[in-house]
């Protein structure tokens, strides 16, 4: 076996510490913030709301399409997709849901309007503002 010569061990250990360094300045490095990578498209948005209601009836999810002037082929692509399930009631009546692969790819239930943050925190601030921490300060 051969031994290293000196200069090659000092050659290793520059590397090394060069990319100790690199290393270290990607870590001080500011990460920036990406609450959604997915910007939310007009399907998302639809089976979002589909989600919220539970289950949807044919008539009301053609009224709903119709409004955002997407065809009703958009029914078969999600189903296609396995994003959309379809059974028919006792009463003959056509209704939809959304699967669990729609919940966990699109990370329905989880979206929540800007509005609904900004109330969240209404009351906390509320509180904070009549508390007795907050008091103290106003004595001053």
């Amino acid at each position: 076996m051969r031994v290293p010569r000196e200069s090659q061990v000092k050659k290793y250990i520059k590397t090394i510490r060069q990319n100790l360094e690199r290393l270290e300045a990607l870590l001080k490095e500011p990460q920036p913030i990406n609450l959604d990578p997915r910007p939310q498209d007009r399907r998302t948005e639809l089976l979002e709301q589909i989600y919220v209601l539970g289950v949807i009836d044919q008539p009301k999810l053609f009224r709903m399409l119709d409004q955002r002037r997407i065809p009703h082929a958009w029914i078969g692509a999600q189903s296609r997709a396995n994003y959309l399930e379809m059974w028919t009631a006792a009463a003959g009546n056509i209704l939809y849901r959304t699967t669990e692969k729609a919940i966990d790819e699109l990370d329905l239930g989880r979206l929540i309007a800007i509005s609904e943050h900004s109330a969240l925190s209404n009351e906390v601030l509320a509180e904070d503002w009549d508390s007795q921490e907050d008091a103290a300060y106003d004595q001053l």
